[in-house]
């Protein structure tokens, strides 16, 4: 019964021993697919992350062109104005020099051409001046737009770089 007792114990030994040798062994590539999973959650997590970031710099981005794109319109418009009325006054101005010139004018007509061209002379000069702001501000929101049209491009390429990892991951 002793020898019973031994060898059942050393049985007993010898399974709880190969039970024990077999447990991390089948361990390891369960523990290493969690590992794995785990490993590409957190890759799809932070490629979700990056994503969200950049289409909302991209949506940012966007706002920024139409801010700038509607300021260069208004610009655009007040220089064009603006400049319609500098020709109008080059023209009345070139017109009161002419008749002013003119030996036909009567004396008091020509006085009077005079005041009016020296009155002229003012607004006509500001009016070039403006023309002048208004292009320096056109051609500044004509690069910043670009800038910013160059600076949303740049993030849309990240977002299609990002989709690309996405389909050749799957």
């Amino acid at each position: 019964m002793k020898a019973k007792l031994a060898v059942i114990g050393v049985g007993i030994f010898a399974l709880v021993a190969a039970t024990a040798g077999q447990s991390p062994s089948s361990n390891d590539p369960l523990l290493s697919e969690v590992r794995a999973l785990r490993a590409e959650l957190n890759l799809a997590a932070g490629t979700s992350i990056r994503t969200q970031l950049l289409v909302a710099r991209l949506q940012l981005q966007e706002q920024r062109i139409t801010v700038i794109a509607k300021q260069l319109a208004d610009v655009q418009m007040m220089r064009t104005s603006n400049d319609a009325g500098v020709s109008q006054m080059s023209a009345r101005l070139k017109q009161l020099d002419e008749a002013s010139r003119n030996p036909s004018t009567p004396a008091d007509a020509r006085q009077q051409t005079e005041r009016e061209l020296e009155a002229m002379k003012g607004p006509a000069a500001m009016m070039r001046q403006r023309s002048a702001e208004l292009s320096a501000q056109e051609s500044q929101l004509t690069g910043q737009l670009a800038s910013e049209q160059s600076r949303w491009t740049d993030f849309n390429s990240r977002l299609d770089d990002i989709e690309r990892e996405i389909r050749e991951k799957r």
